[in-house]
């Protein structure tokens, strides 16, 4: 690819903050207020990259669980499904 092209590419994308990447909180409150943007919840992507980097996982998570109450956990934990 050309030089000049190479530019033109690299102007169009917006800059990351790789530095927030690095620090847990500012990468936590990056994500809330990506959440406030998406009508307050989390994208895919976002539950994905948070999960990735808070756990330390080293692969990506095969499914999210979501649980609507305490209730529900309990039962969910009592099965030994955890």
């Amino acid at each position: 690819m050309p030089i000049a092209q190479v530019s033109t590419l690299q102007e169009s994308h917006n800059t990351i903050d790789t530095d927030s990447y690095l620090d847990d909180a500012a990468l936590a409150d990056m994500l809330l207020e990506n959440a406030k943007q998406n009508g307050g919840a989390l994208s895919g992507a976002d539950i994905v990259f948070g999960l990735r980097n808070f756990l330390k996982m080293k692969t990506y998570p095969v499914a999210v669980k979501y649980f609507f109450s305490e209730d529900e956990l309990a039962d969910f934990k009592k099965k030994g499904r955890l």
